[in-house]
């Protein structure tokens, strides 16, 4: 019979090579941990300022360039006095000024041009 030391030995032997078979791997290069990657900035906001909703105090109907005068609709609005000189708008760029003159009717009145070039459909303010 062998001795007890022997086969503790043995069995002592067994388990620390297995166990550094296990450890092995522990002693590796770490893994890496898969990168997260930040969460992206949000791009800038932009602020964008919409233009007034109310709608021209007045419209060009009627044009007569040879003449150098317009017919202008001021619907509800409050008509102007005769001989007020007005802006004349083309979007947000001023097309001409007219100076109110007689006659009118309702919601409408003359004007002569005084500069610019005024067409139908455009606006004063």
């Amino acid at each position: 019979m062998k001795p007890i030391t022997s086969h503790f030995s043995a069995g002592l032997a067994s388990v620390a090579c297995v166990v550094s078979l296990f450890c092995s791997g522990c002693g590796a290069a770490p893994k890496s941990m898969p990168s997260v990657a930040p969460a992206p900035t949000p791009p800038a906001r932009t602020v964008v300022v919409p233009e007034p909703l109310t709608p021209p105090a007045a419209v060009v109907r009627f044009v007569n360039a040879e003449s150098r005068f317009v017919v202008i609709d001021f619907g509800p609005n409050r008509l102007p006095g005769m001989g007020d000189e007005l802006v004349v708008m083309r979007g947000t760029t001023k097309a001409g000024k007219v100076r109110i003159t007689p006659p009118s009717r309702g919601s409408l009145v003359t004007a002569d041009i005084l500069e610019g070039t005024v067409a139908v459909g455009d606006t004063l303010p």
